[in-house]
């Protein structure tokens, strides 16, 4: 029957745009990314975000704290609205945990791990444009150059870092790439020196430093050739082992080790004849072990175990006569374990922590003997000190009341509790005010302020949160499909990205999986109080989602899996008395049928269940022959053994079975061959090797195959190369290797694949880039980087989060550029037409925790997302184009396919923008040499005709035929005038093709359809 009978007239081409927009209407406008529903309300149970110790530039506070994004870099003036983060350094949920935080030259210096980069130093403005890595010094390693003992001098930051050439060794960084540079080799070659307590001093760095002398104190003026050995005070290959440096007037203390002294208290004056053992405070080789150092004037306050009074409070000028005990705060030999020896504000005393009998408190001391004094007694359990408010802020208790912040000048009478301080840790002065950790069961610990007086929350940083696990994302023909996760298991839902429509389907239905659309619903399997798993459909109404097919009745289960649609039945795995065995439905009971691939209880342990048109490959053990090649049509006499191609009982193993054309590729293992690409045309005969990539027995180990039109793309291992990007047309001469993405014998490192018509979008880690978008059209120049959009060695890129919108040239993944956090990014292969989709997240430099799960479902995108703000992990939606943006999708199931059971397809060519005179609408998978007309309408439809779906709404406007090419290929010109009366313009199409095996009235095929809106 002619097409002619069913459409009405075709136009003449020269009035065809004009005509096809007559029929349609604007299209409406759309909304930015929504929360389409907090599933899970906030928990009970308070997350904490635990702020660390603050540091100060230009007024402000910059600490550390962990929410929804990790642990990363926020800032506050101690005001709600002055509170938040800086910028999520390693976007997502991953943490750059920002370390060693210090002020130098006018900026914030830290060490920070970013993925592509490993632990590196970072610098920041206070702003999130301005917070970055300095420099990648150990460029392509996942660990870093690990930046570590970070001091200040001469206004730069110094600090310890490995370049993976030389070892650990002394860089420095004024804040830029050129500024940042190792000093010194001090111990050539690739063991590195690793300098530890870096301090300035007296005009010059001090540091230790290991080399063939042992570790030893070093100091530098700033230069290479002034940094040099103070002494080698035990020479040879014995170390000294400086540590705690810490000047006190005039001289540079720390505590070192001789052999036969132990570890004590030792002094320099900045030359080597001024270096010497200060005193000898434990006699013998056991040490006195001194530590806490804390300068106060000229002296220096520490601990130290003499052996008689245990560890207890010291004095020392330097001198041996100078040094003594400060007090035996635990009489006799026991311990008073002090600790946290902190300077108080002002200077002129020391606070400490110290134990005796009645308890663990707040001691002070001036450095003498009468002025070392309990500040207060009764106060118990003090920790956690920190300089400011005229004295020291720290926690501590009584026997009476819990734990707060209390604050001390040193006397009695000025140490005081503080109300609405609870459980401080990590006590930072700010101004006349001090930050701290605090909080109790309603907030978590989180960020508080105290002016001495009284203390206030100044921002939950994690308010309390709830996640919602989900699955089975699904388009169900314009709305979503899917399955959160309660307290009382998974159950079906649907959503048309709005709350109202957002709707339970059949919580009797349980643990709902393998969701998929085919013959006008979802199906799935589930299941109910009376019976295990077991297949069910939805129609997208609660009255239409149920138990469709009990296939083992009563309380076992068949447990479906593997639904795999096609043109004709559905076929799936499920396990009865006969095994786990092939089966096949036409949505009825009587329709629905088993195939004992391996006869008696057995299981043939069918996988890689592939539609092929009307018909169902995969691999199936029969029991004789091994993993092979299978093929069905859903009837016995259909159902067939595609080849022994491993013969003899061994097992081909096939996988990865894709369609390409009318043929199926799959990896398979031959005798003599190794596992290598075959192919097969649906017959026993036209099933074999396709080409031997690796000559011999070797394997070239094909496998991620993706068919993008009339290509195959592939990787393949080559001798020496690992495994690279391969193309092939279809024939053995037109396969071959692309291009090397991965350096070396280094196998390309590629993550998600988007196939769309002659070419392939992937994610890539070239070892140079990160992980960024890349495309290839299967040639050498025509394989490239899309865009580097998180410039560096930083990935951009999440590894497998891209998705291709059906039936257009686009792509919608999770990525991030480096000045906002994760977010959602679309890209037509190109640069300029790679940008941001939306906006997830609060200020500048953040972005969303989690992007997953991204599934086009019309002119939208639904996503789990969890933002800070936001609630925890939940169901978003965002339009995929803003309202007058060019856009293409294609949609339905016309269940009307042509020869061999393949149903043609339709694509768009280009963009339908305003004066794209290219844009045409292209026609695959059709019948060789033949016609085809496009018609089109201002509407979607699903109008069934003699058992096929029409998916365009009449009235039609029909297209003049074209005619299709030797691979079933056609195209319909349909350029875009440069008229801006047509921005926003929407119109469907649907190709029907003149197929004698076409299934509609025995002479046509037709195609999905496609929905094209005209952008400016």
């Amino acid at each position: 029957m002619s097409p002619h009978l069913l459409l009405p007239a075709a136009r003449s081409s020269r009035n065809l745009l004009p005509a096809v927009l007559a029929a349609v209407c604007a299209v409406a406008s759309v909304s930015a990314q929504t929360l389409v529903r907090d599933f899970s309300p906030p928990v009970v149970t308070q997350p904490s975000s635990n702020p660390g110790l603050a540091v100060i530039l230009g007024g402000i506070a910059y600490f550390t704290a962990n929410d929804v994004l990790g642990t990363e870099l926020w800032r506050s003036d101690g005001s709600l609205g002055g509170t938040y983060r800086v910028k999520d350094l390693n976007p997502g949920a991953a943490s750059s945990d920002p370390d060693e935080l210090i002020v130098a030259g006018g900026l914030l210096f830290f060490s920070a791990a970013i993925g592509g980069h490993g632990r590196e130093l970072c610098a920041s403005d206070g702003t999130a444009a301005g917070t970055r890595i300095v420099r990648d010094l150990r460029v392509g390693s996942d660990v870093g150059a690990q930046p570590r003992h970070l001091a200040v001098f001469q206004g730069r930051v110094w600090f310890a870092a490995d370049d993976g050439v030389a070892g650990e060794e002394l860089f420095v960084s004024d804040g830029t790439t050129a500024g940042t540079v190792r000093v010194l080799d001090l111990a050539p070659g690739g063991a590195g020196s690793a300098p530890q307590d870096l301090i300035a001093w007296n005009g010059r760095l001090w540091f230790t430093a290991q080399d063939a002398r042992g570790r030893e104190l070093w100091s530098s003026d700033g230069t290479a050739a002034g940094t040099q050995l103070l002494v080698d005070f035990l020479p040879g290959a014995a170390s000294f082992a400086p540590q705690e440096l810490t000047p006190a007037g005039p001289q540079l203390f720390f505590s070192a080790a001789e052999s036969g002294a132990g570890r004590e208290l030792y002094a320099t004056d900045g030359t080597a004849t001024g270096t010497r053992r200060v005193a000898d405070l434990q006699p013998g080789a056991t040490g006195s072990f001194p530590r806490w150092f804390v300068g106060l004037g000229a002296s220096v306050v520490f601990e130290a175990n003499d052996g008689v009074h245990g560890g207890e409070p010291w004095c020392s000028d330097g001198t041996p006569a100078g040094t003594f005990l400060l007090r035996d705060v635990n009489p006799g030999a026991p311990t008073s374990q002090s600790t946290e020896y902190t300077r108080g504000a002002g200077g002129g005393r020391v606070f400490f922590a110290a134990a005796n009998a009645s308890g663990r408190s707040l001691w002070v001391t001036d450095g003498t003997v009468a002025g070392t004094l309990q500040v207060l007694p009764g106060l118990i359990q003090v920790g956690n000190l920190g300089t400011g408010l005229g004295g020291i802020a720290c926690a501590a208790q009584t026997a009476s009341s819990g734990a707060t912040l209390w604050v001390s000048d040193g006397t009695a009478a000025g140490t005081r509790a503080v109300p609405g301080a609870p459980r401080p840790s990590f006590v930072s002065a700010y101004g006349n005010r001090v930050l701290f950790r605090g909080g109790d069961n309603s907030t978590g610990q989180e960020l508080y302020v105290s002016d001495g007086n009284g203390a206030a929350l100044v921002r939950d940083l994690t308010p309390a949160i709830g996640s919602t696990e989900f699955g089975n994302f699904t388009d169900a023909r314009g709305s979503l499909f899917f399955s959160p996760n309660f307290a009382t298991g998974w159950v079906p839902w649907i959503s048309n990205g709005t709350l109202p429509g957002t709707l339970e389907l059949n919580p009797g239905l349980g643990n709902p999986r393998s969701a998929l659309w085919w013959n006008g619903g979802v199906w799935f399997v589930a299941s109910t109080p009376t019976t295990s798993f077991e297949l069910c459909r939805s129609d997208g109404t609660g009255s239409g989602t149920n138990l469709v097919l009990d296939l083992f009745p009563g309380t076992q289960t068949s447990s479906p899996a593997d639904l795999t649609p096609t043109t004709g039945p559905l076929f799936f795995t499920a396990a009865v008395a006969a095994g786990r065995e092939l089966w096949s439905t036409d949505g009825t009971l009587a329709g629905t049928r088993a195939f004992d691939l391996q006869p008696g209880t057995g299981s043939s342990r069918p996988a890689y269940l592939t539609a092929f048109g009307n018909r169902c490959v995969l691999a199936a053990d029969d029991g004789s022959s091994g993993a092979e090649p299978w093929i069905s049509d859903g009837t016995p006499a259909g159902t067939l053994r595609l080849g022994d191609l491993m013969p003899g009982g061994g097992a081909s193993s096939p996988a990865e079975f894709t369609v390409s054309g009318p043929r199926v590729f799959f990896t398979a293992t031959l005798p003599g061959v190794g596992r290598e690409l075959c192919v097969s045309d649906g017959t026993p005969a036209g099933t074999g090797l396709f080409a031997d990539l690796l000559p011999g027995a070797g394997s070239s180990s094909p496998d991620m195959l993706v068919a993008c039109g009339p290509l195959l793309f592939f990787r393949a291992a080559v001798p020496g190369l690992g495994s690279e990007l391969f193309v092939s047309d279809g024939t053995v001469a037109g396969t071959r290797m692309v291009l090397e993405l991965g350096p070396g014998a280094l196998s390309a490192q590629i993550g998600a694949t988007a196939g769309m018509h002659g070419r392939l979008l992937f994610t890539l880690d070239d070892q140079v880039h990160g992980r960024e978008l890349w495309v290839s059209d299967g040639t050498a120049p025509g394989t490239r980087m899309v865009l580097d959009l998180l410039p560096g060695a930083g990935h951009g890129v999440v590894r497998d989060a891209l998705v291709r919108v059906p039936g257009s040239d686009i792509v919608v993944f999770a990525g991030a550029d480096g000045v906002d956090g994760l977010q959602l990014w679309t890209s037509d292969a190109s640069a300029a037409g790679t940008r941001r989709l939306g906006r997830m997240g609060g200020g500048a430099g953040s972005g969303a925790s989690v992007l997953a799960q991204l599934q086009p479902v019309g002119d939208r995108l639904f996503f789990v997302a969890g933002v800070e703000g936001a609630g925890g992990e939940e169901l978003w939606v965002v339009p995929l184009a803003p309202p007058n943006a060019a856009f293409t999708r294609t949609y339905g199931d016309a269940r009307c396919p042509g020869s061999l059971g393949i149903a043609p397809r339709i694509l768009a060519v280009g963009q339908p923008r305003l004066g794209n005179a290219g844009f045409a609408v292209d026609l695959v998978a059709a019948r060789a040499s033949s016609l085809a007309v496009l018609q089109v309408g201002a509407a979607p439809a699903e109008i069934g005709l003699a058992g096929c779906t029409l998916l365009v709404a009449p009235p039609w406007v029909v297209l003049p035929p074209v005619p299709t090419d030797v691979r079933g290929r056609a195209r319909t010109p349909l350029g875009i005038p440069a008229d801006p009366s047509l921005v926003g313009i929407v119109f469907h199409g649907q190709y029907a093709v003149l197929d004698p095996g076409g299934s509609l009235l025995g002479g046509l095929a037709l195609s999905d359809g496609i929905e094209v809106r005209v952008g400016g």
